[in-house]
């Protein structure tokens, strides 16, 4: 089906948390994914925060504005004004398809999963858009750099929150962040 993807879900992820209060309720999950977006909101976005706090805030923050957001046309979402390509959809709760094995960088095969699907309802772009993206590979990589600006403050609140207070500071080596 041309309108419809896998996705992987990785856990602790706010989706997840989305996903399983729809389910919850009955209905599906309303979603909208942004292609292409200023700087701020690309960098935010990926980090590990804790769930009560918005990225686009955060985004808002590192540059100083608050980020302009436009309504979706077809969930009852918003999004970056900035958006170079917006894909809105559902992804449904009442089941889920397998998907995979995909091939890692480490040589291994993940095998087949189920996992919840995208069903794309609507797509708008601006007038000739630009489709940004990152290289994701083994470290170092451009995700791996967006990693690990904020993995040592992910793992230093959950060290000092789960019983070890004096720690001071994390570090971590290139290659831990591709984790």
């Amino acid at each position: 089906n041309a309108t419809k993807t896998g996705l992987f879900v990785g856990t602790p992820q706010d989706l997840v948390r989305h996903w399983e209060k729809c389910r919850e309720l009955g209905r599906p999950l309303e979603v909208a994914v942004v292609i292409g977006c200023e700087p701020a909101v690309a960098y935010a976005a990926p980090q590990k925060v804790p769930p009560d706090v918005d990225e686009l805030a955060l985004a808002g923050g590192l540059v100083g504005r608050p980020i302009k957001l436009v309504k979706c046309r077809t969930v009852d979402l918003e999004v970056p004004a900035t958006a170079e390509i917006v894909l809105e959809g559902i992804i449904p709760t009442d089941h889920l398809e397998e998907e995979g094995p995909f091939g890692e960088s480490t040589g291994y095969i993940d095998p087949r999963t189920l996992s919840p699907v995208f069903e794309v309802r609507c797509i708008t772009h601006r007038k000739q858009p630009i489709w940004l993206s990152i290289i994701s590979q083994v470290t170092p990589s451009e995700s791996s750099k967006l990693k690990a600006m904020g993995m040592p403050t992910f793992i230093h609140r959950f060290l000092v929150r789960n019983g070890f207070p004096s720690v001071l500071e994390v570090a971590l080596m290139e290659p831990l962040v591709n984790l």
